[in-house]
C-alpha cells in the first residue's frame, strides 16, 4: 500500500471513530432553578415525613435523616454532559443539586442501579454500578464533564412551577439511558440513600420547606 493510500485509509478511520463516539461537551454549563429550599422526603403509606441535612465533615459530608432541619439546598438546571443521557420531556428538568452551604460540592449517591433478570413473580431485580456498593449519599465536587461521578450526580426536577395545590417540585436520580430512576430519600442519622419505589412505596422526596397537614393525605 503506497504512503498516500495509507494515510487516507486512516484518516478515513479516524473520522469513522470519532461519528461513532458519544458526543461530549468539555463542560455542562448549568444555572440555579428558583430559590434555595429545604429537602424533605415524605411517605404516604405511613404518612410521615423525614427533613435531610449535611453532615459537619471536612471532605465529603453525608446526607443525613433528621426530624428537623433549616438547611436549604439548591437545583442547578445543567445542559446535557452527552448523548448517553435523555433529552428533557415532559417538563421534567435535568442537572445536579448543592447545599447552600457547600458551594462547589453536590449531592453523589454512592452508585446508579440498573435492572436485572425479573423474578417470577415480577419483582424487578436491580444490580449497582460499580457492583456490590450501597448508596450512601455524599456531597463532592461538582462534576462538569461526562464522567461515572457526573452519571452518579445526575438528578431529576419534576413539577417545578406547578400551580396545581399541593404540588411541590420532586427530585430523584436520573443518571445516564438505561438507569433505573431512583425515587425517594431513606436515611437515618448516619447515612442516607435514594431507593427503587417498590410496589409497597411512592415515597418522594421534594424541595419544599414544609409539607402541609392539609396536602399529606395528597401527595
Amino acid at each position: 500500500m503506497s504512503s498516500f493510500r495509507f494515510f487516507t485509509f486512516l484518516a478515513l478511520a479516524l473520522v469513522a471513530t470519532v461519528l461513532a463516539s458519544p458526543v461530549s461537551k468539555d463542560s455542562v454549563s448549568c444555572k440555579p432553578i428558583g430559590h434555595p429550599t429545604k429537602l424533605v422526603n415524605y411517605n404516604p403509606e405511613f404518612r410521615t415525613s423525614s427533613f435531610f441535612k449535611t453532615a459537619n465533615s471536612a471532605k465529603h459530608p453525608r446526607l443525613l435523616a433528621a426530624n428537623s432541619s433549616s438547611e436549604k439546598f439548591q437545583f442547578y438546571h445543567c445542559s446535557l454532559p452527552s448523548d448517553k443521557y435523555s433529552k428533557e420531556k415532559n417538563g421534567i428538568m435535568y442537572g445536579q443539586l448543592r447545599s447552600v452551604k457547600l458551594p462547589g460540592l453536590c449531592m453523589t449517591p454512592n452508585n446508579v442501579n440498573v435492572e436485572g433478570p425479573s423474578t417470577n413473580d415480577g419483582w424487578i431485580n436491580t444490580e449497582t454500578v460499580p457492583p456490590n456498593t450501597d448508596g450512601t449519599i455524599t456531597f463532592r465536587k461538582c462534576a462538569t464533564t461526562d464522567t461515572e461521578v457526573m452519571r452518579r450526580q445526575w438528578l431529576a426536577l419534576e413539577n417545578y412551577g406547578s400551580k396545581k395545590p399541593c404540588s411541590f417540585p420532586s427530585i430523584f436520580q436520573k443518571g445516564r439511558k438505561g438507569d433505573l430512576e431512583m425515587l425517594g430519600l431513606t436515611g437515618d442519622s448516619n447515612s442516607s440513600s435514594f431507593y427503587f419505589p417498590f410496589k409497597e412505596s411512592t415515597s418522594t422526596a421534594y424541595l419544599a420547606d414544609a409539607l402541609p397537614a392539609s396536602c399529606k393525605g395528597k401527595l
